[in-house]
């Protein structure tokens, strides 16, 4: 019986509805659990109460409330009410994959089109779980067959033999000062490995004053795309374990190869034979297969293969590309180029910018303007110190003595210099415009010249008493300390790291980390959003472990780096953005806010090279209230998809580019993202369903400039219908892949999805001339055109034909509204040596392609400039082989 008076019930349940109306839904619970107490038979309030626990996607409690309501169904009922509630439970059931109780749902809804649609999806449900019931296996695929960026037609180089970050410890004073009985460190791109290095003299030297860190262990896992480099840092690691047991003598031979090794552009022949011996030592620990190399290096065996190759490759002498004078004559041309390109612009920001934050400074001797880079420049080569010189090259110190510095001079020499490029394109030169002096200026910014290398005097010097201040500290630790070496792109090791997908490993090391150094790997690896999404979720500890970066490329686009945040995430304010992927500026630097802020800190550029550091804040999802509403999250998603889509054509030169890397599959880690932060699972589905259409109705818009700025972010346009149709067909096929693996099922029409059983890889075939190869940035797309119903593809204004918006041109509406008319695709891969695309998409729209009476061209685009880059090629059943499918049901 009713407890409440009619009018107090009647005023409860309408005063809730219009809450519930307006979208204030945590008010709206609370006056329709007020009412329930009024009225405890009244059916309309749990009914209700479902409703809204529904829409905030807490499934669970939608499920107790409709079953409080249907207990209280009587013959007097609405039946309407009572079929709106068993749908919305089958609803609830099967976005949290409870299988079972959806289908005991499902058996008491009468409406025939209801039952029909619900009972599909949950068939379709059932069967594509019980193609994976090991979701792992399908991580692997979707990793391993699905580039994560657009691609680039461009061979790589095969690495860069010296970095150009400034050197740094990822120790720092509140790790040292845990109680935490081991350190775990991610180096991503680790390449000539000086923070590593920088980091292991830190720990080393904290440990003689901090006696608790004598009994710790310290983990480094150390990534990179290019075995080289792990070649290279090998070899480096065995010589700083030789030095600690050397008599004096072979100690400076080890110090100078160490230094020309790290540093310099040839070395001269007594350096090299030490070299040499280093690289037989490695060797045959490799060929002995010993579980640890040089005792605590955990290699798995296809690395160590890897890693052999270049080593045996180094044993040989260089050919003449890569010779003594091949190297010297490069770096004289580069050094000259570098100059012109320097006086032609304004000048990069480099490490100076930094002096306004730190009391430390490097070695005068190494300014650009002293007389040891002035003396490089002039000699192209790097001197070893008098000492050496006289012990070693006895000629070249008198005529030093004699004549002083002059052009021309030569030293019997040998080039480290990686030749492995030599024996596939005898035109492909090493990169080999840096000094030396600028090498010993990075690595001193955070290491006082004058306590690490104490009377030294130039760049040869200054190395020499680095690597052994390392030397000194790494022997103290080297028995607490265990590297792993691992050859992947960093975000594929990040996502394997985070799904616990990485191959067997020592079992010592733990699987998630206290510091993860990026340096400036966001730049190439997706940006600032690509770190956060996978990033955050491998860091050890919340609040105390950290993820560090920086910017190197385009600095001079972001006046701050607010406004970097707000291009790559597309919120218009830090907290916003710090909410959303749970994460917050670590306060240690005094100088974050100044930085964020765009002060210039005794300095006339932004510092966009300042190293900021972002802890996790917690993996719980985000209180309703800090949830954005469902319509400004549309909004959100419908930019990202637009901008991933349809990036904003930019200049086409490397230093002022702002490259849009990440291809369609972003939007489905952001969509999982969003799950985890405690969005509700209807709306995403919903989301998704919608855009199947190949429509969205949406106040976003694709990006109307090359930066998007906080006041285009915010940017309310007017709601319109508009077509992905280009798009669409690409997304449904990653979608139907993709599905296992959201955390949520897809409520949706299945007819518009294609049978995942039919989704296969197919491989086209181009022609294209040698110069297409300085394409190098991943920002290539391939486009099907048909060119039966549109004609001529337009080769400048592609993405005017694609876009659907106030500004299309009407001649193309036709072209981006009706289906069929052209197909984008940004998840592929290019074999520049094979020139072929390869690339997943369902069956039904390329056998309408390649069909006898269709005519339809592929095209190779450039998104940066949105210019054509290929000749076409037919779409046909010659020229567009199939592969396998997906997988067999």
């Amino acid at each position: 019986m009713d407890s409440g008076s009619p009018d107090l019930v009647s005023r409860a349940r309408d005063h809730g509805n219009s809450l519930y109306r307006s979208g204030n839904l945590l008010k709206a619970e609370q006056v329709y659990s007020h009412g329930a107490r009024l009225a405890p038979q009244d059916i309309r309030f749990p009914a209700n109460l479902s409703s809204v626990k529904f829409e905030m996607g807490n499934y669970s409690e939608t499920v107790s409330c409709i079953e409080k309501a249907l207990s209280l169904v009587d013959p007097q009922t609405d039946t309407t009410m009572v079929q709106k509630l068993y749908v919305r439970l089958v609803k609830a059931y099967l976005l949290s994959y409870k299988f079972n109780e959806a289908r005991e749902a499902i058996s008491h809804i009468t409406t025939e089109q209801d039952r029909r649609a619900l009972g599909q999806s949950l068939r379709r449900m059932e069967a594509v779980q019980s193609l994976y019931r090991d979701e792992k296996t399908l991580w692997n695929q979707v990793i391993q067959r699905l580039p994560r960026y657009r691609p680039k037609l461009a061979d790589d180089v095969e690495f860069s033999a010296v970095g150009r970050d400034v050197a740094g410890s990822v120790f720092h004073s509140s790790l040292a000062d845990s109680n935490q009985e081991d350190y775990s460190f991610l180096f991503p791109n680790v390449g000539d490995a000086r923070d590593v290095f920088a980091t292991l003299a830190d720990i080393g030297k904290r440990s003689s004053t901090k006696y608790s860190l004598t009994f710790k262990k310290f983990y480094f896992t150390l990534v990179d795309l290019k075995s080289a480099a792990f070649a290279r840092d090998l070899l480096m690691f065995r010589m700083l374990a030789d030095y600690a047991a050397e008599p004096e003598r072979d100690r400076r031979v080890t110090l100078a190869t160490l230094s020309y090794t790290f540093a310099a552009h040839i070395m001269p022949s007594w350096a090299y034979d030490r070299l040499q011996t280093a690289i037989h030592r490695v060797m045959d620990e490799i060929q002995r297969n010993v579980p640890l190399i040089i005792g605590n290096f955990y290699i798995d065996a296809t690395t160590r293969d890897s890693i052999s190759n270049h080593l045996l490759n180094w044993q040989e002498p260089p050919t003449d590309w890569y010779g003594t004078e091949g190297i010297l004559n490069s770096t004289r041309q580069q050094h000259a180029e570098k100059e012109r390109i320097k006086n032609g612009r304004r000048a990069d920001i480099v490490p100076e910018t930094i002096r306004g934050v730190t009391s430390k400074t490097p070695p005068p001797e190494c300014e650009p303007d002293s007389l040891d880079t002035l003396a490089f420049l002039d000699l192209s080569f790097m001197l070893p110190s008098a000492l050496l010189m006289r012990e070693y090259e006895p000629e070249l110190a008198e005529l030093i003595m004699e004549y002083g510095f002059e052009a021309g001079v030569s030293i019997t020499g040998q080039s480290m210099i990686d030749s492995y490029h030599a024996s596939r394109r005898n035109d492909s030169l090493p990169n080999v415009n840096f000094t030396p002096q600028e090498v010993v200026r990075d690595l001193f910014w955070h290491f006082h010249h004058r306590n690490v290398a104490p009377d030294c005097r130039g760049a040869f010097e200054h190395l020499m008493g680095f690597f052994s201040f390392v030397g000194k500290w790494y022997h103290k630790i080297r028995g607490q300390t265990m590297f792993r070496m691992v050859i992947d792109d960093v975000a594929n090791f990040m996502e394997l790291r985070e799904k616990g997908l990485l191959s067997r490993e020592h079992p010592a090391f733990p699987d998630r980390y206290d510091k993860i150094h990026m340096s400036h790997i966001p730049d190439y690896a997706g940006g600032p959003l690509t770190v956060f999404l996978h990033g955050m979720p491998i860091l050890r500890h919340d609040k105390a472990s950290e993820i560090t970066f920086t910017i190197a490329l385009n600095q001079e686009q972001w006046a701050t780096r607010e406004q970097l945040l707000v291009e790559h995430f597309l919120l218009a304010d830090r907290p916003k953005t710090t909410e959303t992927f749970a994460t917050t500026l670590t306060e240690n630097p005094f100088y974050i806010d100044d930085v964020i802020s765009g002060g210039p800190l005794h300095s006339d550029e932004p510092l966009m090279k300042c190293p900021l550091s972002w802890s996790r804040t917690s993996y719980e999802p985000l209180a309703w209230a800090k949830l954005m509403p469902r319509q400004e999250l549309e909004r959100w998603l419908h930019m990202h998809f637009l901008k991933l889509c349809l990036p904003f054509p930019r200049i086409d030169t490397l230093s002022h580019s702002v490259f849009t890397l990440s291809n369609t599959i972003m939007f489905f880690r952001l969509l999982m993202h969003l799950s985890r932060v405690g969005y509700p699972l209807h709306w995403l589905s919903e989301v998704l369903a919608s855009m199947c259409n190949g429509e969205i109705t949406s106040q976003a818009r694709a990006p109307r400039a090359k930066i998007m700025d906080k006041a285009e972010v915010e940017r309310k346009y007017s709601k319109r219908k508009i077509s992905i149709r280009p798009f669409v067909e690409e997304f449904k096929t990653l979608l139907v892949i993709w599905r296992r693996l959201l955390p949520f099922n897809l409520l949706q029409d299945e007819s518009r999805l294609p049978p995942i059983e039919t989704i296969r890889e197919y491989r086209l075939r181009f022609t294209w001339p040698e110069t297409l190869t300085s394409v190098y940035h991943p920002v290539i797309t391939l486009v099907l055109w048909n060119v039966d119903d549109n004609g001529a593809i337009p080769r400048h204004t592609l993405r005017e034909a694609l876009r659907d918006d106030e500004k299309t041109n009407p001649k193309y509406k036709g072209i981006s509204r009706q289906n069929g008319r052209v197909h984008v695709i940004s998840t592929v891969k290019f074999n520049s040596v094979t020139k072929t695309a390869s690339f997943w998409f369902a069956d039904a729209p390329i056998q309408g392609m390649v069909s006898a009476d269709s005519h339809w061209e592929a095209y190779i685009f450039d998104t940066n400039t949105w210019v054509v880059l290929s000749e076409p090629v037919p779409v046909n059943r010659s020229n567009l082989a199939q592969g396998n499918v997906w997988c067999h049901i």
